[in-house]
């Protein structure tokens, strides 16, 4: 549950540095450490609102017959 929402937090962290006309350089610039640090972090966040609000974990979903299609 938790990989995607920290995709998602690259993403925000990337989005969030688009403040003014050198954005793009602010992020770019950033080093991995602290790119990793922020999507850790937000995964975090998100995954445990996600939880308290009962969306994740979900159940899974497994169909034989449609894997056998």
């Amino acid at each position: 549950y938790r990989s995607v929402i920290h995709e998602i937090g690259h993403f925000v962290d990337w989005r969030n540095s688009w403040t003014d006309q050198e954005a793009e350089t602010a992020f770019d610039t950033k080093t991995s450490h602290d790119k990793e640090a922020f999507a850790h972090a937000y995964a975090e966040r998100l995954g445990e609102q996600l939880k308290r609000f009962g969306i994740i974990p979900f159940e899974r979903l497994f169909d034989p017959e449609r894997l056998r299609d």
